[in-house]
């Protein structure tokens, strides 16, 4: 009886687990990849305003950093890296706004096709 009732809790815990493990990541649908949730072109457009501190038009890798949530800043030259499309070391503010990196919407990434060659 002590290993049936033993059995049943260690199933029932397996089940509330598999439950817990089910569900979206905390920030929300649309987040996706620990980024918190997407933001609006008119936040991502004040974002590039307020960081390009010098007027200059485009984010160099210090100014681009202050972009990144906290946790993402030690991976500055790598998001770099995708941002920059036109691999001129800064990021430009089209290049900011363009959603998947790279290639503009889409872009090769998650969600799209890859660009034509």
């Amino acid at each position: 009886m002590r290993k049936i009732t033993l059995l049943v809790t260690a199933a029932a815990a397996a089940m509330l687990a598999g439950a817990a493990f089910s569900q979206p990541p905390a920030g929300g649908p649309g987040g996706g990849g620990g980024r918190g949730p997407a933001q609006t072109p008119e936040q991502r457009e004040a974002a590039f305003t307020a960081a390009d501190a010098n007027k200059d038009g485009k984010l160099d890798k210090a100014e681009f950093t202050k972009t990144l949530p906290e946790q993402m800043q030690a991976n500055a030259d790598m998001a770099l890296m995708r941002r920059d499309a036109n691999m001129d070391g800064s990021i430009s503010k089209e290049e900011f706004m363009a959603a998947g990196g790279r290639g503009g919407p889409g872009g090769g990434g998650r969600g799209g096709p890859p660009p034509a060659g």
